[in-house]
């Protein structure tokens, strides 16, 4: 590859499937999750039960989030609210205990998927410092337009002016002796935390390539446009800057997944519910296909020509579709909440580590394993339409 091609290169690859990044794992290639710190939804919970390596993006914002939503617990008991101020995840403690939220809601991930890889995206960092204070060194000097926010004594956050400044003299949240402690501290900016976490896994596995599980925002701003530029010049800089920069592979490839249609894990005791809603599915597509078949008979042959021969069996195809689509979707509609988008449902509609999984445990379709990302994501829409069509 020629040398103005050499570099950072992030592509959106969606005809993986989980078993294809354990495999990936398994070989030695780094594969990792990177949610934010709140109420995972099923998705992510399915990930980590398969193994997938989960670390956790503590330094979000409660009553900001609405996504995670990590101000709350949110269980088949109803949401409860733990605060209602808008501060950085890791640096509240819940009232009347020890606890941060981000250590509580860790916690409850490891309680629901026992064995889980799951960390803190700090842990890690420190886990990983000298790499991660070189990368934060040279952006904050190199690229100070990125530190924007600052973190305050009292875990609230602003924009300021003076945050790369704060980042040089060694103040970065994640970096400092405390995280935790109630001091001034630059926050660490998306596209730092990003290349830091890549250099990091690079230089772990000695590969050129690694694979990232995302959310439905990462695929979205990553590979390309204004934030694509700012990663592939901070990782160029991180190769001709850091001590550990030639050990940094010339060609770094990212290869990004969007794997929020693995949404179909749920409480074990609904498992059965599950299972025959995928069922449905595939029995409306064979019944479907059969009724197109019957059509392509019936139009290339002579009856078609006669009009009372057409419309009867019209109206009988008709008749037939809709009988297909409302015997799937009675099978489908039970599931329906699985259908619904974290970002987009109410936030006592979400599915999380707490509540009936915790009490149950988290049935993963074996099915769901094996199912690329794209083809889930049909699976999802499929399902969708039904519920809307014989809803409406």
């Amino acid at each position: 590859m020629s040398s103005e091609r050499s570099g950072l290169h992030i592509r959106v690859d969606q005809d993986l499937s989980i078993d294809d990044l354990l495999a990936a794992k398994q070989a030695g290639i780094s594969v990792a999750r990177t949610p934010h710190a709140g109420n995972f939804s099923p998705y992510n919970l399915a990930l980590a039960e398969a193994g997938i390596p989960i670390r956790v993006v503590d330094t979000n914002i409660t009553n900001y989030d609405a996504t995670y939503y990590p101000e709350s617990v949110i269980s088949s008991a109803g949401r409860a609210v733990l605060t209602d101020t808008q501060v950085v995840t890791s640096r509240y403690r819940i009232d009347g205990t020890d606890q941060y939220l981000d250590e509580f809601h860790i916690g409850g991930v490891r309680e629901a998927i026992p064995g889980a890889d799951v960390v803190s995206l700090t842990e890690y960092a420190r886990m990983r410092e000298e790499i991660t204070e070189q990368v934060v060194k040279i952006a904050s000097h190199d690229m100070p337009q990125l530190f924007q926010r600052e973190v305050r004594e009292d875990g609230t956050t602003l924009q300021s002016a003076r945050a790369a400044d704060l980042a040089r003299s060694g103040r970065t949240l994640q970096l400092t002796d405390d995280p935790r402690a109630e001091q001034l501290a630059a926050m660490m900016p998306n596209e730092v935390n990003i290349v830091s976490f890549f250099a990091s896994e690079a230089l772990l596995t000695e590969r050129d390539v690694q694979h990232h599980v995302s959310g439905p925002a990462m695929v979205q701003y990553a590979p390309k446009g204004r934030v694509n530029q700012q990663l592939v010049q901070l990782y160029g800089l991180a190769r001709e800057k850091a001590s550990f920069g030639e050990q940094l592979p010339a060609d770094l490839e990212v290869i990004l997944s969007d794997a929020t249609d693995a949404r179909f894990a749920v409480p074990v005791q609904e498992q059965s519910q599950m299972d025959a809603a995928i069922e449905a599915v595939d029995q409306h597509d064979e019944e479907l296909g059969i009724l197109n078949a019957d059509k392509k008979a019936f139009f290339g042959s002579d009856s078609s020509r006669d009009e009372q021969q057409r419309g009867a069996f019209l109206a009988e195809t008709r008749t037939r579709a809709a009988s297909i689509d409302r015997d799937a979707a009675e099978l489908v509609r039970p599931i329906a909440g699985s259908l619904v988008d974290a970002d987009k449902a109410e936030p006592e509609q979400i599915r999380s580590q707490y509540g009936s999984i915790a009490e149950q445990g988290l049935y993963v379709p074996e099915r769901m394993l094996g199912m690329s990302f794209a083809e889930l994501r049909l699976l999802t829409r499929k399902m969708q339409k039904l519920v809307e069509v014989n809803d409406g």
